[in-house]
């Protein structure tokens, strides 16, 4: 589906005169070099899924967004704040970032939207466990991935105005109109953005959850229990101690 909405809107750019770009949630701004030698035929695909950090399901879910991209040269901005340094921030705090040498700071937004906004409202009702400031802590590290993607598209606009992203991310960070959006509207107001999200049945939200909805096959059900809820939700909280200090030293 995301290939198809990808191709139709390169069709629709051509038509109107506007370059497509290709964002990616699923690419950090560090691994923006190993993304462009890809895209350019220099380096092959074990490499940029071995030195770009890819994620694990890549080849199934967004091999065809990336070969597109690059059949019809088409760019893509590894838009998202690398993971190690945004588990820090869920760990440290925000403040943890003043510490970072510049190269490592500039991989994450330079502004995090920590105000108690109706997103982190959300987060924070999503989180049954864990203390105030340890939650604090993790709406942080949540944002940080938010706003330096709004950020990344923002500034690439900026660069070259008047074309035209196609973002791809987790219904989290988009869902009625928080989010991403929030923090693209906060940079730079005079932007256009539409949500497009995908549906099954008759199923809707409140709020501004999507401006054009895809219908698909319903999903399988997640859990049928409790109990498989439980074990599932508690391996994804798991608190694991990252040695943070790594990081505090400038990146070759």
């Amino acid at each position: 589906m995301q290939a198809r909405l990808l191709a139709g809107l390169d069709e629709m750019s051509q038509a109107d005169g506007r370059a497509l770009v290709l964002s990616m949630e699923q690419f950090s701004r560090a691994d923006q070099p190993v993304l462009d030698a890809y895209l350019a035929g220099r380096i092959g695909e074990s490499a940029l899924i071995r030195d770009g950090h890819a994620w694990p399901n890549y080849q199934s879910d967004y091999r065809p967004l990336v070969e597109f991209a690059k059949a019809q040269h088409l760019p893509v901005i590894a838009a998202n704040a690398p993971k190690p340094l945004v588990s820090c921030v869920g760990q440290e705090g925000p403040a943890w970032l003043d510490k970072l040498p510049a190269n490592r700071r500039s991989q994450l937004a330079r502004e995090l939207t920590l105000g108690d906004d109706g997103y982190r409202q959300k987060f924070m009702a999503s989180m049954h466990h864990g203390d105030a400031d340890g939650n604090a802590r993790r709406f942080a590290a949540q944002t940080s991935w938010d706003d330096t993607m709004a950020e990344s598209m923002v500034d690439y606009l900026g660069k070259h105005p008047g074309r035209r992203i196609m973002h791809i991310a987790g219904n989290f960070h988009v869902e009625g109109g928080l989010g991403i959006a929030s923090r693209i509207a906060s940079r730079n107001p005079a932007l256009k953005v539409a949500l497009i999200v995908p549906q099954t049945g008759d199923e809707t939200a409140p709020g501004r959850d999507a401006d054009v909805r895809v219908h698909i096959a319903p999903l399988p059900e997640r859990w049928l229990n409790a109990k498989e809820m439980k074990q599932d939700m508690g391996a994804l909280h798991q608190s694991r101690s990252r040695d943070c200090s790594q990081w505090l030293q400038p990146s070759k």
